[in-house]
């Protein structure tokens, strides 16, 4: 399993846990990923932003 769809699988099981809308943390990580790109990190910093 990639890790890409780890984490997808377990925002998916957070968001229902918590009552969140449906892809609200997977939402995120794709959010922390594109500001650390545009912040310029170093690919690595990005893998771990997501």
């Amino acid at each position: 399993m990639r890790s890409a769809e780890l984490v997808a699988s377990l925002a998916l099981a957070t968001d229902l846990g918590l009552g969140q809308p449906e892809a609200h943390v997977l939402g995120q990580t794709v959010i922390a990923t594109r500001q650390a790109a545009a912040a310029g990190l170093s690919e690595d910093e990005q893998a771990a932003a997501f």
